[in-house]
This record gives structure tokens, sequence and C-alpha cells, in this order.
């Protein structure tokens, strides 16, 4: 147990006895992680595994990102939007979800929230600036003391920059206004939070963040001045020595001339006592030699002390202060930093950079640079040659060794018109005429490689085009313009048959007269190719068949070159054995479509021949019935008439049977009423029922939708066979049928259709074989129930179509349970 956070602890025994409230949804119970301290001790490695996590805490800092929770062995940041906007600091929690490590350090995705109740915020740790800068206490609920320097912007929320005895903390508070912000500037705070890091693009450490979750954790020790302008005024020489009344880390006040300005960067005052480097964010524009009034915070600068998160006030124009003439050896000594100097030096070089252009120079053997505002530079410094002599005027900035002893300088240059060139170099040289000349001769050296380079290419590339060439499968030919032969292969030769003599001619013309001998259609093909030749641009294919049985697919592109036409490219290919593949192949396939056009034929024949008759018997019969009949008599015709409906159903089936094999059964969809389809099916086999002293009961599931979209036909005959076969093979007991929603999608659903008796049961070894074509579990001539064996071949290929599949769970003596899905659209019922 930790000291520090007896809070927590009360939140943890609470959590226990409080009722919760469910926020989201639950996440499958595994062994998870249960405290922070298991998760910050995780490698990033580990931690993006998403191990399950399950933490009870107190909510502390919370924005529209996520929030902090503590438990008692510490903080942990949770990154969960959602989460976030259903809880406030103070809030008892159960946390359940994954770590993860998206970039800093470990932490907690949230996917279920429970509240357990509110309590008060824990007791907050004291740490050192060092321990905060460690990353040791990233996440940690901390409390920081020191002075606010500045109101800023945090990733678009308002925030403090607090500096703290051993470096500065980025405060970062939601809640704050701006104008609140601006007030607590200069005043010493205590402020609660949450440590974090700011970090780069990297993830790597570059400072120190608090979460603080809102002004209540703000408290004022000392609060600063309303207006900094009211500070007592202090020479800047005041503020380089020693000054036994300056408050520490307090806001100092100064005024003076501006010496040099960078426009909501930094500037340079200078007044009767010396000069100060100052840095500030604001964007006022002044102007060189202004009288300014200017409130910040002393530093320890590079050489000197500077000021820092500093603000100003014009007061009134004036003229630049007159500069220091000065040597680099009298730079060195240290006494002109932050002071405007002018000097003369040669320039060595010139460097470009996004915002500043910087002159490299060199005086009395000392060697420094000069650096410009790119904007107020304007390609002046383009213009200047290395060599020429210049006179500068600047702001002096000394540069330090370790020892804090001048090592260098820089020179801060305001405009232009602080440059001014005393002298231009000769650009005759020695070293400049040593240089052309060597430019001459690597240039001559350079050209010699190239054309033999060029050479040695130009054969390389010869040898892989006549490579690829004789490498292809087809033949190739190139003419020029004026029907010159330019270059073939061998597959060419060997396809076309010519001499080599006549090839060797050149002459497209002769060439193909001396081809054209073996051609079947020499006229048709001559003329094609004369076409091809006179129209430069034309693209064209063509078919070339040989008298011994040969056929040759021709194509002819335009040869470019430059991007004009400067001749045609001929390709030959064999496609004989294709042409008598696709033959065979249209052969077969109008022997096919012969057979299934005979097939439908005799289909619609059989349908015509069979039922029409069938039909007229039965109606006769039931004339029959209704006269005055013997008793013999009518038995006789009732074994006719039952007799007629088998046949009739046998003949049906294999009808349906044989639209199914020929793809030629497509479904009908429309919207009806499904409970009422079912109930009406199952009217059918009333007397059915009584007659054997049966039940049959009808379960709809209330999720069932009422109005749907399919085949209702189809739908009806797969039910119907399934019930009439289930009350075929049951004796006592009943059938019942239930409808159940398997799945529900946007506009669709799956129903599942569930068919139940008690009968006599279904083999296990049988089970697949009953729904192929013709097929019954019991197949002997001496079987007690009849029937074709199509009816659940045919249910099978119904269902098949309504996208759906059927399967039977059945076992002897214990009766059978079919069961089919079938995808339907879904209607919302009329008003």
């Amino acid at each position: 147990m930790q000291a520090g956070y007896p809070c927590v602890w009360l939140s943890l025994w609470l959590a226990v006895l409080l009722p919760a409230t469910s926020i989201a949804g639950p996440i499958p119970a595994l062994a998870a992680i249960r405290t922070t301290r298991q998760i910050r001790q995780l490698t990033r490695d580990q931690a993006n595994r998403h191990l399950p996590a399950v933490l009870r805490g107190v909510v502390l800092f919370k924005d529209e990102s996520g929030f902090f929770l503590q438990d008692a062995t510490g903080a942990i940041a949770t990154d969960d939007p959602a989460l976030a906007h259903q809880v406030h600091p103070g809030d008892l929690v159960e946390l359940e979800g994954m770590t993860a490590a998206p970039d800093f350090a470990p932490q907690m995705e949230g996917r279920r929230i429970t509240i357990l109740g509110t309590t008060a915020l824990p007791v907050p740790l004291r740490p050192a600036f060092e321990q905060m800068a460690s990353s040791e206490l990233d996440s940690q609920w901390i409390e920081i003391e020191g002075i606010v320097h500045a109101a800023v912007q945090d990733e678009g929320n308002a925030a403090l920059e607090v500096t703290v005895s051993g470096g500065n903390v980025l405060a970062r508070i939601p809640s704050m206004s701006s104008q609140v912000a601006g007030s607590l500037v200069d005043s010493r705070v205590r402020i609660r939070g949450n440590c974090g890091a700011v970090y780069n693009d990297r993830n790597q450490w570059v400072g120190v963040r608090l979460f603080v979750p809102g002004m209540a954790e703000v408290r004022v020790t000392e609060r600063g001045g309303a207006d900094p302008y009211t500070l007592p005024i202090r020479s800047i020489a005041q503020l380089h020595g020693f000054n036994l009344g300056q408050a520490a880390g307090r806001r100092v006040r100064i005024r003076g001339a501006v010496t040099f300005a960078a426009h909501g960067h930094s500037l340079v005052v200078a007044d009767d006592t010396d000069g100060i480097y100052i840095r500030t964010r604001q964007t006022t524009p002044l102007a060189v030699g202004e009288q300014v009034d200017v409130v910040g915070f002393l530093a320890v600068g590079e050489y000197t002390n500077v000021m820092e998160h500093a603000i100003f006030r014009h007061l009134a124009a004036g003229r630049s202060p007159k500069p220091v003439q000065v040597s680099p050896d009298e730079v060195l000594k240290g006494n002109h930093d932050a002071t405007l100097v002018r000097l003369q030096a040669i320039l060595l070089g010139r460097s470009h950079y996004a915002d500043r252009q910087v002159l490299t120079l060199q005086a009395s053997a000392h060697t420094f640079d000069a650096e410009i505002q790119t904007p107020q530079a304007s390609g002046f410094t383009d213009g200047l040659r290395d060599g020429s002599r210049l006179d500068l005027t600047g702001v002096c900035m000394i540069q330090p060794d370790e020892s804090h002893v001048p090592r260098g300088f820089s020179i801060l240059l305001r405009s232009p018109e602080d440059i001014v060139v005393l002298e231009r170099p000769s650009w005759w040289t020695l070293s400049r005429l040593f240089t052309v000349l060597a430019l001459f001769a690597a240039v001559i050296a350079a050209s010699l490689a190239w054309v033999a380079g060029l050479r040695r290419r130009v054969e390389k590339q010869t040898e892989i085009i006549r490579t690829t060439l004789e490498s292809t499968a087809d033949g190739i030919l190139v003419i020029d313009l004026g029907g010159t032969v330019l270059a073939y292969n061998q597959k060419y030769v060997e396809m076309v048959r010519v001499p080599e003599s006549v090839l060797q001619t050149g002459d497209h013309n002769q060439v193909a007269r001396a081809a054209s001998l073996h051609w079947a259609n020499p006229e048709r093909v001559l003329a094609s190719l004369q076409r091809g030749v006179a129209n430069r641009d034309e693209h064209f294919d063509d078919v070339l068949e040989f008298t011994d049985g040969r056929t040759y697919e021709v194509h002819s592109e335009p040869l470019r070159v430059g991007g004009k036409s400067a001749g045609r490219v001929w390709g030959f290919r064999d496609i004989t054995d294709r042409k008598r593949a696709e033959l065979e192949l249209r052969r077969a396939k109008d022997v096919a479509e012969a057979a299934s056009r005979a097939k439908s034929e005799f289909l619609a024949n059989m349908s015509h021949e069979i039922r029409t008759p069938m039909n007229g018997m039965l109606g006769m019969t039931d004339l029959a019935l209704e006269t005055e009949l013997t008793a013999d008599q009518r038995e006789l015709l009732s074994v006719v008439k039952s007799s007629g409906d088998s046949l009739l159903t046998v003949i049906n089936d294999i009808l349906d049977f044989s639209k199914i094999e020929a793809g030629r059964l497509d479904l009908d969809s429309v919207e009806f009423n499904l409970r009422q389809r079912v109930e009406e099916t199952i009217k059918i086999f009333t007397s059915a029922v009584q007659r054997k002293g049966l039940e049959i009961l009808t379960h709809i599931e209330p999720d069932v939708p009422e109005f749907v979209v399919a085949d209702g036909v189809r739908l009806r005959q797969v039910l119907t066979n399934l019930v009439g076969n289930s009350l075929k093979f049951t004796e006592l007991g009943g059938v019942t049928v239930l409808v159940a929603t398997e799945s529900r999608e946007p506009g669709s659903a799956v129903l599942r259709f569930t068919v139940r008796d008690t009968g006599i049961g279904i083999p296990l070894d049988k089970q697949k074989v009953i729904f192929e074509a013709f097929e019954q579990a019991d197949g002997s001539t001496a079987r007690r129930f009849g029937g074709t064996g199509l009816g659940l071949t045919i249910s099978s290929r119904l269902v098949g179509l309504m996208q759906g599949r059927i399967w039977v769970e059945s076992e002897p003596g214990k009766g059978s349970a079919f069961h089919f899905t079938a995808r339907v659209g879904v209607k919302t019922a009329p008003a």
C-alpha cells in the first residue's frame, strides 16, 4: 500500500457497496489485469497486445478525448471519447477494457464503464521537477507550485506556462477562459493535476505537461499585479548585475529604444546603461528606434540575462541609436553583447534557411555569421559575391564556451540597409581560371566517355531487340514507309515459307507475292496488306488462311519514331489449334442446345398429354361418385379416385423435378402475410389429422415479420411436403410447425421453419440419402409407406433457390424434426 491514497481506498470500498449504473454493453469475462501499476509496468509491445483489464478507481482529469483513472496503485490514462463524455472528476467507476500504447506510455482503451458513486479527489504527490521529467510519474496525481509566466494554447485548450523549481510545466486547463488565464500571469500558484509528457513525433520526451480537471484545482498563493506597467522601471544594467531588491521569478519592467525586432519572435532593447535580448509572442509591429515599455521574466541567457514571455507597449517614435564602431577582437572581450555595433568584414559565403539568410564573414582572422530575416532580405543577399568587403551594422550576440568565456559572436541584421558593399572582388581570379580549365577538361572527358558508353548501349540494345524478336512465338516483320523490309525474325520465315533470297532483297511487295502462293485467299489478303501500307496510322487485324489448313492471326501497328509514323510492324500468330478447338466447341454447344430443346419440348408435351387426361379422369370420377351407386360401385370408384390422386401427385413431382434439373424453374417473389400463409397450409391437413386421430400445432415466434416478400407458392409447397411426410409416418401424437427468425438485416431476414413429429423416425445412415432423387429410408418393394421419393428432393432444391438449407434431426422410434431456412424480404404491415 502506498501512502497518499486514502481516498482511493475509501473509493474502492464504496465501489463494492454502491449499486452500479451501466453505461455501455458488456464485454466477455476474461482473466484481466486489476491494477494500474500492472499496466504501467508493461512494455510497449506487451501493451499493444490489447490485454484485458478491469480497474476500479476515481476519475481525475477528463476532456473530449479521454480521462485519467486512479486506483490504490497509481493512475493511468484512458483514451475513449464516448466514455469520457459520461463521467466527471470525482466519479468512482469500474472500467473494463484493454491495454494499449498508441503514443508515449502504456494506457487503457475502455470498452465498458460502470459508475459506482462519487468521492473527493485523492491527496496529490509533491514531486521534484526531476521526477516529473524522468517520466517516472507519468499519469500520476501531483501538485506543483510556481509562478505563471504565460497564458497559452495547448492543442486547442487553454494552458498556463508555470515556472517551478528546476524547470517549466505546461498546465492544461480546458475549462479556463483566456481572460482568467491572462489574469494569472505573474502569480504564484499551486496546481493539482495528472502529470503528463510533452513529446515529439518520435514519442520522445521534450517537456512536462499537467492535465488539470478545472479551476477548483488552481490555488493562487500570491496574486500578480493587475497592471504590469505599474511595476518600477529598472535599468538594463541592474538586470545584468547585482540587485538585492529583485523578487525571484517575478516580472520586471524596463524602458528603452528598439535596436532590433523580429516580428512575433524577439527584439533587442537598449537604454543608456546596456542592451538586452527579449523573447516575446506579441505581434505588434515595431520600428527600429521606437521607445517601448517592456515587462517580462528574467532568465539566464547564453551569455547574459534575457527576458522571456515579454509584453510591450509603444511609447514614442524615435531615431535608431548610433552604432558602436568595433573590431572582432574588441567584441570578443565580451563588452558588446546585445549592443548595436558596426564593423567591416570579407564575405566568405551565403546560406539560405526557411526564415532567414546567413552570411559567413571573416575579419582579422575571426570568422562569424550575420543573419537577416528572409522577408527583409528580399533576395538582396543573392547579389552579393564572395570576396566582397562589406560594412555591417547590427546587434552583436556573444557566443560563449562551456566556461562562459566568449568564443565567437554573430550579428543580427535588421534590413538590407545594414549591409554596405565597400569593395567587389574581380571575377577572374587564379582559382576561377583553374576552375574553368578544369571544367572544360571535365566536359571533354565526359563527352568522350558518353560517346563510348552510348555506343555500348546501342550495341547492347540492338542485341536485346534481336534476341527478343527471335524468342517470341510470333512471326515479326518490320517495314519502312517505302515498303523496304527493315527487320524480321526466324519465326516469320518458317510461317510464310518465303525463300531467304527473296527476304534479303528487302522488297516487301516481292516478299508478299512469294508468300501468297500458299494462301487460300491471296487476292483479299494482298489488298488488306496494301491498305495497311497506304494508311500509315491505321491499326487493324486480319486472319490469314493457308491452303494446307493453317490459320494465322495478323496484327499490324504503325512504327513510330519520335512521335511520327516511320513504317509498320506486322505480327503473325498461329491460331490453327485454337480455331479447331473453337469449331469443336461450337459443334458440342449446338448438340447440347438441341438436347436441351428436345427435353423442354418433351416436358411440355408430357405436361399436356398426361396431366390433362388425368384431370379429366379424376373429374369424371368425382361426378360419378355424386350419382346413385351401389356400395360396391362406390368403393371401386373411390379406389380409382384415390389412385388417380396419387398418380397425379407422382406426375407433378416428376415434372417439377424435371423443371428444376433443367434450370427452368424461377421463383416469383411477391408480398404476402406469412402467418396467414402458414395457417392456410396447415388447414389443408385438417381432415387427414382428424382421420388419424392426431393433432397438429403451429407456433410462430413474435419477432417473425408478419409481411414478407418471397415466392409464397414454393414456400407453401415445401411446408406441404414436410407436413405431409410427417403425417404419413406418424400414428400417435401429432405434428408441430415452428417458425422463428434466425438472423435479420436491413430489408431482409433469414427464417427457420421446423416440422417436428412423433412418428417412426429415420435411421442415421438414411438421413442424408432421403434428400436425393428417388431415394427413401425404406427402399424395399415390401415397404409400408409409398411415394416417389421426390418430395424431399424437390423441397431441398426449392430451399436452395430461396438461399437456404434443409436438414433433419431424427432417431428411430422418437420422431423426426425437419428444419429448413429461407431468406425473405421484410415489409412493414400496411396501416
